[in-house]
């Protein structure tokens, strides 16, 4: 396993996947000591910043596949950053669900509620779960890790749509084993990715 210095962005996105998972952890557990799951100010706040420190995290974590998986990991970064939309757009709802009768969510037959909320909000566990496939064919990091962002992404939307109180933290701390792990890897220079062997071109 090769160590290198990792570069600033490397920096960036490795704290990016260990603080992504601990603030939707906490915002999950504002919202269950609170008015509930998606009707909660200190909630939605906490989710609203998970949601763009998720977007650098998919980036981290589809960077370390990209070497075996370069389309599935393009792909699958276009999808967690629509999903990270879906997240942000549940937590202002949830903002604002808390304050007054203002409930988006409500409404998710209308095409507002299902551009801003319902497809990109279900994007945001599909790309845990492919993320988590591509882990384990790539052989990156240990098979739990990707075994646990499977996991996660199976019981967030579980967890959410059902409103399954119990079930959401659990959700969110698979997340955080799958993640947390990777990102402190890279933090400290590993590069687990195998890279792809150079091809010779045509003069």
């Amino acid at each position: 396993m090769d160590k290198v210095n990792p570069s600033v962005r490397d920096r960036l996105l490795a704290t990016a996947m260990v603080a992504a998972p601990l603030l939707l952890l906490a915002s999950t557990v504002a919202y269950v000591m609170g008015d509930g799951l998606g009707e909660d100010q200190a909630g939605g706040v906490l989710q609203m910043y998970a949601a763009a420190a998720f977007v650098l995290a998919i980036v981290g974590l589809t960077q370390l596949v990209e070497a075996t998986h370069p389309r599935a990991a393009a792909v699958l970064t276009l999808v967690g950053a629509l999903g990270c939309v879906g997240a942000a757009g549940y937590a202002i709802n949830s903002i604002y669900a808390a304050i007054g009768p203002v409930d988006l969510n409500e409404n998710v037959d209308g095409p507002a509620g299902q551009l801003a909320l319902q497809w990109p909000g279900i994007l945001f566990p599909l790309a845990f779960i492919g993320i988590g496939i591509l882990l384990l064919r790539a052989r990156v990091g240990p098979p739990w890790a990707g075994i646990a962002l499977v996991l996660g992404g199976i019981l967030f939307p579980v967890s959410r749509i059902g409103s399954i109180e119990a079930l959401a933290p659990v959700s969110d701390a698979l997340l955080l084993v799958g993640l947390a792990p990777l990102g402190l890897a890279l933090l400290r220079g590993r590069h687990r990715a195998p890279t792809a062997e150079p091809t010779s071109q045509p003069a």
